[in-house]
């Protein structure tokens, strides 16, 4: 199969306030760049970030490997479902 496709995904906002924690969890998230055409090995990411999970996540690693790019694209994945567009991934499932 080639990485370079893939779905895209209505995400779906869910409601948050009260005692509820913020919440964000992706399934197969990519980057928006991989599905334009600038195909290489990229492997789409699972996120969850909230709701029952931590809040944050510490993120290591040898240069290059991919810390920066899995910032980026969960970055990139909200402002695009902020907007209304589709985003490069299976499910996105985050609050306002």
């Amino acid at each position: 199969a080639d990485l370079c496709e893939g779905g895209t995904c209505i995400p779906e906002f869910v409601e948050g306030g009260g005692d509820a924690a913020p919440v964000f969890e992706a399934k197969a998230l990519r980057n928006p760049n991989a599905v334009v055409g600038r195909c290489g090995a990229f492997v789409p990411n699972d996120i969850v970030l909230g709701g029952d999970a931590p809040g944050f996540v510490l993120l290591t690693g040898p240069n290059m490997g991919g810390k920066s790019t899995l910032l980026r694209q969960a970055c990139l994945a909200t402002i695009l479902a902020q907007v209304g567009a589709r985003v490069p991934a299976e499910s996105l499932r985050l609050s306002p």
